[in-house]
């Protein structure tokens, strides 16, 4: 049995066509999201600003999740997931602290004081909650056996 099979010519394009293409259909595309964009904003102004400012507050929550994951594998060169579960507790704590028991429902002053105040809560919470062992070696409850200062 013979191949009578023909070979199929594929196309073949310069790089200076291919750059052309790609440019063309980036441009293209991003045209079309601006055009997107202005759209909602001219519909509906409030909806859109409210989902761009829902939008940042997520990307800054994530690129401070990030940070932090970075920082902690640039110093130590070990990634534990386990490191966010104290994080999320203080965040639900000051969450808590500042809504519930201060009453905070809007940005004012007295809120950002009470914010500062709520940082410092979590953190002494989460120190304390997360294990035995994180305590001051001078307290007598594990710690550092053999530090002194």
């Amino acid at each position: 049995m013979t191949d009578t099979s023909v070979a199929a010519r594929v196309p073949r394009f310069s790089p200076r066509a291919k750059r052309v293409a790609e440019r063309g259909s980036m441009i293209l595309v991003l045209s079309g999201l601006a055009i997107w964009l202005v759209v909602n904003l001219t519909h509906s102004p409030t909806q859109f600003f409210s989902a761009a400012v829902q939008g940042l507050n997520n990307g800054a929550l994530y690129a401070l999740i990030a940070l932090g994951y970075t920082l902690v594998y640039g110093i130590i060169e070990l990634i534990n997931f386990a490191h966010g579960d104290p994080f999320m507790l203080g965040t639900l704590f000051s969450g808590f602290l500042l809504t519930t028991v201060f009453g905070q429902d809007a940005s004012r002053p007295l809120g950002w004081l009470l914010f500062a105040l709520t940082l410092v809560a979590a953190m002494l919470f989460c120190g304390a909650s997360t294990s035995p062992s994180n305590c001051w070696p001078t307290a007598g409850c594990g710690g550092l056996r053999g530090w002194r200062p």
